[in-house]
C-alpha cells in the first residue's frame, strides 16, 4: 500500500449537492526515469509536460539525463540505448485506475453517489463523487477513497466541511 494522498478540504452547503473531483494523474503517470530498463513500445511522460507521451522503439536502458523531448508528433530523440518517438498524450504513459471505493466518517448522515472514474480529458485519471443534499451543518466528514492501479492499492484522503 502506498502513502496516502492528501486531497484537502471541500466545503458543502447542507441543502445542496456538490460534485468533487479527485485527480490522480501525478500518482499514476509513468514518468521518465534515469538509468531504467524499458521494453519495446513502453510509454513515458516527461518530467516537465510537453503535451506528448513518448514510445520506445526498442528495448534498452535510458540515459543519465532526461532528453530534450521533441514537441512534434512522430519526431524522435535518442536516450541511452533507447529511441523515443513523440505521440499524442491521451492515456499513453498512464497506469489506469479502477475499483474506486469510498468511506466517510462519521457514517450515515452524509450520503453520496457511487464514485465514478471520469474520462473528460482522455486519461481516466480523475474520480468524481456527488455529495447529496444532506449532512449535518458544522460537521467535518473524513473521506477515504481507494483505487487500484498497476497492481497497487492507492489511498486518497479528504475532508468535507458541511455548512
Amino acid at each position: 500500500m502506498s502513502t496516502p494522498i492528501q486531497f484537502g478540504e471541500f466545503a458543502k452547503n447542507a441543502e445542496s449537492t456538490r460534485l468533487i473531483k479527485l485527480e490522480w494523474f501525478e500518482v499514476i503517470a509513468r514518468y521518465w526515469e534515469r538509468g531504467r530498463q524499458y521494453g519495446a513500445d513502453s510509454y513515458v511522460r516527461p518530467v516537465r509536460p510537453t503535451g506528448f507521451s513518448y514510445r520506445s522503439t526498442g528495448q534498452g536502458q535510458s540515459g543519465h539525463c532526461e532528453p530534450h523531448w521533441p514537441r512534434a508528433r512522430g519526431e524522435s530523440v535518442k536516450d541511452g540505448d533507447l529511441t523515443w518517438v513523440a505521440e499524442p498524450a491521451g492515456a499513453n504513459g498512464i497506469d489506469a485506475i479502477s475499483a474506486p471505493q469510498l468511506t466517510l466518517a462519521p457514517a450515515g448522515s452524509l450520503t453520496t453517489g457511487a464514485p465514478s472514474i471520469a474520462d473528460g480529458d482522455a486519461t481516466g485519471s480523475r474520480v468524481e463523487i456527488v455529495l447529496n443534499s444532506d449532512g449535518i451543518p458544522g460537521t467535518k466528514y473524513q473521506g477515504r477513497l481507494t483505487v487500484a492501479s498497476a497492481g497497487q492499492l492507492l489511498i486518497g484522503l479528504f475532508t468535507v466541511d458541511v455548512r
